[in-house]
C-alpha cells in the first residue's frame, strides 16, 4: 500500500503534541545551579533538550555554601593585591582572584598554624631536599641567570654563581617572617608551575595571611 502522505495540519499537530510532552518528561531536562557572587543568590533554572520552552530562573534561599561545598565566605572575601606594593623588600604580584582553592587553602591553613621553628641549618637541610635545580638558577626576583650570574666574566661571584645563588635563595626565604613549614609548600608551588623565585614565595605568604586575616570569623 502506498504511504499517505500527511497533511500540513496534521504534521504540525504532531509537532505540537511532542512538544508539549518534553515538557513533563523529567529525563530530558538538566538542572543547573548557577551562583552569581553578585546577587548573593542561587539560580535554579532547567533547560529542555528539545524545542519546548524553558522555565523563567527561580530564586531560591541563598545557601550557606556554593556546588562542591566551598562556603561563600570564601568566595566573596577576595583579597586584592598589587604588583606596585612592596612588602618585605619585594614587589607582589597583582592578583583579585582567589590564588588557592577551598580545599588546598584549609590543607595548607593547617600548616601555616603548625608554625614549627626552624634553626638555618635546619631550614637550609630541608630546602636542599625540596627545591628543583632552578633554584639555583633564578635571582631571588626570579630573573633566570640573574644576581650572581650578571657579574663580569672571570670575577669570583660569576664563576661561583650556581652555588652563591641557591644560598642567597635558601637565606632570603628563611628571613620571610612567616612559618617556615609553609614557606616550605610555597618552594613546592613555585616548582610545580615554574615560579621558583623568593619574590613569588613571598607573594603567596603575603596573600595567605591577608586572607586568613579577613576570614579570622570563619576560621574559628
Amino acid at each position: 500500500m502506498a504511504k499517505q502522505n500527511k497533511t500540513e495540519q496534521e504534521f504540525m499537530d504532531e509537532i505540537n503534541e511532542k512538544m508539549e510532552m518534553m515538557k513533563y518528561y523529567d529525563s530530558a531536562r538538566v538542572d543547573r545551579n548557577i551562583y552569581d557572587p553578585g546577587s548573593h543568590f542561587i539560580v535554579k533554572s532547567s533547560k529542555y533538550t528539545s524545542f519546548a520552552p524553558q522555565p523563567k530562573a527561580q530564586i531560591i534561599t541563598p545557601p550557606d555554601t556554593l556546588p562542591n561545598h566551598i562556603p561563600i565566605w570564601f568566595e566573596e572575601k577576595k583579597v586584592v593585591l598589587s604588583n606596585e606594593e612592596q612588602v618585605n623588600d619585594y614587589n607582589l604580584f597583582r592578583s583579585e582572584q582567589n590564588v588557592f582553592t577551598y580545599e588546598n587553602f584549609m590543607e595548607l591553613y593547617s600548616i601555616w598554624k603548625q608554625d614549627e621553628q626552624y634553626t638555618f641549618e635546619q631550614f637550609q637541610e630541608e630546602c636542599s631536599e625540596i627545591m628543583c635545580t632552578d633554584w639555583y638558577k633564578m635571582d631571588y626576583n626570579g630573573e633566570p641567570y640573574g644576581g650572581f650570574y650578571k657579574y663580569p666574566d672571570g670575577s669570583e661571584e660569576k664563576d661561583n654563581a650556581w652555588e652563591l645563588t641557591i644560598e642567597d635563595n635558601i637565606k632570603r626565604l628563611y628571613g620571610l617572617p612567616y612559618p617556615k613549614d609553609f614557606v616550605f609548600e610555597t618552594i613546592k608551588i613555585g616548582c610545580r608551575n615554574r615560579n621558583e623565585s623568593v619574590k613569588y614565595s613571598n607573594y603567596l605568604c603575603v596573600w595567605f595571611e591577608r586572607k586568613i586575616k579577613i576570614c579570622q570569623n570563619e576560621l574559628v
